[in-house]
């Protein structure tokens, strides 16, 4: 996925790349790829519809939607450092398509401290 990606947009296929480049590729589509998997995964495990929310103003990484009308949304947050705005802004998003349940999804729930909205990391869903 990496490679055809980085092919199709910066043609790396037909020039020398740096490892500088590609580690700013990488860095440019990893969270993308995250969001696309544990946007498949939730699906799955809630036996909902998974789709992403856009609009002009705003977009929800995911919503899993139950007879066509959101459920669950989840924004993913896939940094080391998530800030009370990265919150504030999650929760101002996920709360206007309006879902039964709301998730701040992250790598390490233990590394964020709040009551606004259910933090939750891998370890929520699966078994350790």
């Amino acid at each position: 996925r990496f490679y055809y990606y980085s092919d199709e947009k910066y043609n790396i296929s037909e020039r020398a790349v740096t490892k500088e480049e590609i580690k700013r590729i990488i860095d440019e589509l990893l969270p993308r790829i995250i969001e696309d998997n544990v946007r498949e995964f939730l699906s799955e495990k809630f036996g909902l519809v998974e789709c992403v929310f856009e609009s002009k103003d705003f977009d929800v990484d995911a919503c899993l939607l139950k007879f066509k009308k959101v459920d669950v949304a989840v924004e993913i947050k896939w940094k080391d450092k998530i800030g009370t705005d990265d919150i504030d802004k999650a929760l101002e998003t996920l709360s206007s398509v309006n879902p039964r349940e709301m998730f701040l999804f992250v790598p390490d729930k233990a590394k964020v401290k709040t009551d606004k909205i259910k933090v939750v990391d891998i370890t929520d869903f699966v078994s350790v």
